[in-house]
């Protein structure tokens, strides 16, 4: 056999051996489970893709694929075929049964799809391959496309954050500007009547008249114009009701628009009030409102204008940021910025109305200064802000104005009176009657009350109430006109007139009532127009309707209040009470006296009695002082009545719940009834102490009713939350919050067991209270009568360290209570008198930590061996003398002269010794240092003490009263002359 055959015939045995040896091993696998377990695991595969294409097939969406989505589902087609084919071949290869020709047939199968098997498997391995690398793809893209879309959103909420700190911002800074009453005297103006005032908007070709006077180019100023517009004119021609009428019309807006085009028109408004608070009549007044009224329409310049109070670092979505406190001279400084500011007008145009110029007050500015500071507005905005003002024709006012941008109203205003008087006497029947019967006269009585108002509206006003009441009585024509030729045409002449005509009878107490509203105008000033919604405290107003009903009572008697029962009042009691008080008032005093009514109708809540007009309250001041006046209120005490009436309100009232809640009306009554007690004679002083004693014990009474056991817990629970209020609200508490001393002394000498204990801690209390009212600025007299309360009720027997139980407070001590309510006042007078007074009767050094608890910062207060953890942020007012940034960067702790050391104060080094020699046992030895700090702070206080600094505290001591001056006068030359002082008298006892 050649080599070829034979080598063909091995290979064939070889390969026949071969496939002998995997069928006889396919048969022996087969015979024992039916299948050849090789394809097992190839079979799991492809069944595993198989599901796992189909449930890639379901998830794709079924429209708008995009090729990534087109390819994934080829590639699972594919996959799902081949998985498909490879499972079917394998079910060939498995045996029917065990009998010796099925096993047969399937090995025969199985040994010759092997091949076929292994090749669908290579494929299936690809394509799984292809289908995994195009999904990563995909899935790829899409896990790009949700950080994207993660950090858009990151974005998103890192503008909204910043957002809502600068929202957080513009709020704290515009309620710091905004301020109580600012509004309050434009919501006192009346309206204009529908007949009036139409004239003002008028074309200027139907200004017919040729006489210049009666010229009014306001709209053309108002479209076009620039510089200032004064609106002048008699008292009580109606001023004020114009400017409101200017501040409400939509025609004003609409021709502004057409003087700042495409920028923002900004308009603001502010009415001068000369009874109101001293905000109502000062420059600064006028500043803050417009700032405010400005900032609040262009929020966006806020943090240029105040940048030294926008900080974000203090604001979180979780908690309400601090108050804050803007200086005067920043206020100025602000809005003299904001009026150069080109950023600004850039995209915005400024129009101030402000009423009232000649009601402006301070002592240290005057007309002229007013009318330099508008003129000074106007140059340095360079045409982008004019003004619209209104005064008297006062000659400061004439001449500071441009004559050809004036209007004189009374001059202008005939026409409206003419119908105003028609429609007031038309609305009588009787004259009605007499206009039919003879028109030309009823027309002649109206010409004639338009002629000699000579455009006065007060005076047409009263006037037309005198005639009606004529007509009233049905009097002829021939007698109004004898009325009307019987009133003076000046004010003053026509209301001593009104006075004349009250009878004898009545006189009185109409003349009383004016006295008392005119001492009202003159005392309540602050607190007039505070109006609460409060049905129990509204009543205890002193211009409230239902206070005022008892005025009667105290003409009758003046002690009427003292024998008075309590017994609350029933509804129509009430109601019959006022229903008297209104008609003595309306009849008594001849319109003087108005009522208002907010809600329209005679009640508790919305009535208040004033008067109609300021000329009024001017002309009262000497009308009541002369001779056969004085006859008939020569018996009248103003402060006696306020007393009186105060108790007969709460003599009648019933003392409920109501009385826990926000009384801020019984609190500012109780205010100006102490301040004008100490405010009197130092004679009659001592006469009112009984019956401020009186009314203090009734309303302690009253209390009592409603609480029984408030006595023994201290009135630790009966408290405001309003942080300047004491706990309860008598006329003890009050004096001592306005630093009455003299009489907080007379009550405590004759009633000493009201200092031990919580009630002498709530003394002490309301006179801090005092201290840190009003934004902590007080005047150096009212800071002098604080220091000197301080000490009254110290040398009483109070201790700073004394633990209060005011639950507001958290147990704190005075001493402490001080501490925690200094932060922001740090820099004031008040505060450093306050703490000397604390150190010179017994306070404990204080100490300042920082610490970390987990993620937050706290500080820890600690005054002996008391410890408080205090907020850094707070939301009722008070706040920390040091915040965790400023302690982290003296290490983490501080002490009182840290503090001391931080400002700039007199006496300084005197305070600085005064801690140093008498306090420095009670330091603590250790201090714990910043967990996040690895500074180790230097002891602040050394217990090292020579006998000269000891001598020097010694004789410090002794003049007190030098650096008390000093204390309330912080200026150089006063300190330099009291350390020479000292210097010298140590110097002599040497």
């Amino acid at each position: 056999m050649d080599p070829v055959s034979a080598t063909g015939i091995a290979s064939s045995a070889i390969a026949f051996v071969q496939f002998a040896y995997n069928f006889l091993s396919a048969l022996y696998t087969i015979h024992d489970g039916g299948r050849d377990v090789e394809y097992d695991e190839v079979a799991e595969v492809s069944k595993r893709m198989r599901e796992l294409s189909e449930a890639m097939l379901r998830d794709l969406p079924t429209s708008a694929q995009s090729q990534a989505d087109i390819a994934i589902a080829n590639l699972a087609n594919q996959c799902y075929t081949l998985s498909v084919d490879i499972s079917r071949r394998i079910q060939k290869t498995q045996a029917r049964s065990r009998r010796m020709g099925d096993l047969l047939k399937a090995t025969l199968k199985a040994v010759l799809s092997r091949n076929d098997i292994i090749r669908l498997q290579g494929n299936l391995d690809n394509c799984r391959a292809q289908l995994h690398l195009q999904y990563d793809v995909v899935q790829s893209i899409k896990v790009r496309a949700s950080l994207d879309a993660l950090s858009q959103a990151a974005d998103k909420w890192t503008q909204l954050l910043a957002e809502d700190q600068a929202n957080w911002n513009q709020r704290n800074i515009l309620s710091a500007l905004r301020f109580e009453l600012m509004d309050e005297r434009y919501h006192t103006v009346e309206e204009a009547a529908d007949v009036t005032f139409k004239w003002l908007y008028a074309e200027p070709s139907n200004q017919t008249s040729s006489n210049p006077r009666f010229h009014y180019p306001f709209r053309e100023w108002l479209a076009s114009g620039d510089g200032i517009f004064h609106i002048s004119g008699k008292p009580g021609s109606g001023k004020s009701t114009l400017m409101k009428f200017i501040c409400n019309h939509p025609q004003t807006k609409r021709e502004l628009g057409k003087w700042s085009g495409k920028k923002k028109l900004v308009f603001a408004s502010f009415f001068f009030w000369k009874p109101g608070s001293s905000m109502q009549k000062s420059l600064l007044g006028l500043v803050r409102s417009l700032l405010y009224r400005v900032l609040y329409q262009c929020p966006e310049s806020i943090q240029d204008i105040f940048p030294q109070y926008w900080d974000n670092s203090q604001y979180s979505h979780w908690s309400t940021p601090p108050a804050i406190h803007i200086e005067n001279k920043e206020i100025f400084d602000g809005f003299h910025g904001l009026l150069q500011t080109t950023k600004v007008f850039e995209h915005h145009r400024f129009c101030f109305i402000v009423d009232g110029l000649d009601e402006f007050q301070e002592a240290f500015r005057t007309y002229p200064d007013l009318v330099a500071s508008l003129h000074d507005w106007v140059k340095v905005s360079c045409g982008h802000l004019k003004l619209c003002v209104s005064s008297r024709e006062l000659p400061t006012f004439l001449d500071g104005f441009a004559v050809d941008q004036r209007i004189r109203l009374q001059d202008l205003t005939m026409g409206d009176i003419h119908s105003l008087a028609q429609q007031s006497l038309t609305q009588s029947k009787h004259f009605l009657d007499m206009q039919k019967e003879d028109p030309a006269r009823s027309l002649d009585l109206i010409t004639k009350i338009t002629d000699k108002s000579d455009g006065v509206f007060l005076w047409v006003i009263l006037t037309l109430k005198t005639l009606r009441e004529g007509l009233e009585s049905r009097d002829s024509l021939d007698e109004i006109f004898r009325k009307l030729d019987a009133i003076p045409q000046e004010l003053e002449e026509f209301f001593s007139f009104i006075m004349e005509s009250v009878p004898n009878a009545n006189r009185e107490k109409a003349y009383s009532s004016l006295a008392y509203a005119l001492g009202i105008s003159k005392s309540a000033a602050p607190f007039s127009a505070r109006r609460s919604d409060s049905s129990f405290d509204v009543r205890f107003a002193t211009r409230n309707i239902f206070r005022w009903s008892f005025i009667n009572d105290y003409v009758n008697n003046k002690d009427f209040a003292n024998h008075l029962a309590f017994r609350c009042l029933s509804d129509e009691e009430i109601e019959k009470r006022l229903d008297t008080a209104v008609a003595q008032i309306q009849d008594r005093c001849k319109g003087l006296l108005e009522l208002s009514a907010r809600k329209g109708r005679i009640n508790l809540v919305s009535t208040y009695v004033a008067f109609m007009h300021r000329s009024i309250p001017e002309f009262l001041e000497d009308y009541l002082t002369t001779d056969h006046v004085q006859k008939y209120v020569q018996h009248f005490d103003f402060g006696d009545a306020l007393i009186q009436t105060f108790l007969a309100v709460a003599k009648s009232v019933e003392f409920t719940d109501l009385c826990r809640s926000h009384n801020l009306t019984l609190w500012d009554e109780l205010k100006i009834l102490v301040n004008f007690v100490r405010l009197s004679n130092r004679m009659d002083q001592s006469l009112y102490f009984s019956k401020l004693d009186n009314l203090d014990e009734v309303l302690l009474r009253c209390y009592g009713e409603v609480y029984p056991d408030f006595r023994s817990s201290g009135w630790k629970n009966y408290y405001s939350t309003y942080w300047d209020h004491p706990s309860l609200l008598t006329p003890l508490s009050a004096a001592s919050h306005e630093f009455f001393y003299e009489y907080v002394e007379w009550k405590l000498q004759r009633r000493p067991q009201l200092i031990k204990g919580a009630q002498g801690t709530q003394i002490a209390q309301a006179i801090l209270d005092g201290c840190f009212s009003a934004n902590g600025k007080i005047s150096s007299v009212a800071l002098e009568r604080s220091l000197t309360s301080l000490r009254t009720i110290f040398k009483l027997g109070v201790e700073p360290n004394q633990v209060t139980d005011h639950a507001a407070y958290e147990s704190m001590t005075l001493w402490e209570l001080l501490l925690q309510r200094s932060c922001y006042y740090a820099s004031s007078a008040h505060v450093w008198g306050a703490i000397r007074v604390m150190l010179d009767n017994g306070a404990d050094i204080p100490t300042w930590e920082r610490k970390k608890l987990d993620e937050y910062t706290f500080i820890e207060l600690q005054v002996g061996e008391r410890r408080h953890v205090l907020k850094e942020r707070n939301t009722g007012g008070c706040g920390l003398i040091f915040t965790p940034r400023e302690l982290k960067e003296v290490g983490g702790t501080a002490t009182l002269k840290d503090l001391i050391g931080t400002h700039h104060i007199a006496c300084q080094e005197f305070l600085q010794l005064l801690v140093r020699e008498e306090k420095v046992n009670q330091v603590p030895e250790k201090v714990v240092k910043l967990e996040d700090s690895h500074v180790t702070p230097e002891p602040l206080l050394s217990k090292e003490s020579d006998s000269s600094s000891s001598s020097f505290l010694a004789n410090s001591i002794k003049i007190s009263n030098m650096v008390d001056l000093l204390l309330i006068n912080p200026v150089l030359p006063w300190t330099i002359v009291g350390l020479v002082s000292i210097a010298l008298f140590l110097k002599i006892r040497r």
